[in-house]
């Protein structure tokens, strides 16, 4: 079942589906089709926004790894509260 949002830019469309479709199935078994459909995409749109699936696939991780930068900050705030 699909719980990428369809709202919002082309590149968020894009993100939350490779989000979704890499995080369960992994980068390399997920094909550029599966993510535009997931998405609701044209495949020129994917080409325009990101170039290829490397840098869609580098875009993914670097917000992965933004997110959990923002999660570690969190904690350790929440800790120095404490």
């Amino acid at each position: 079942m699909s719980t990428t949002n369809l709202e919002g830019s082309v590149r968020d469309r894009l993100l939350a589906a490779a989000n979704e479709l890499f995080y369960q199935e992994g980068i390399h078994t997920v094909g550029i089709e599966r993510v535009i459909e997931r998405a609701g995409v044209a495949k020129a749109s994917l080409y325009s926004t990101f170039g290829s699936k490397e840098e869609l696939v580098r875009a993914y991780l670097e917000e992965r790894a933004a997110a959990r930068r923002r999660r570690i900050s969190e904690r350790i705030a929440q800790i120095g509260r404490a």
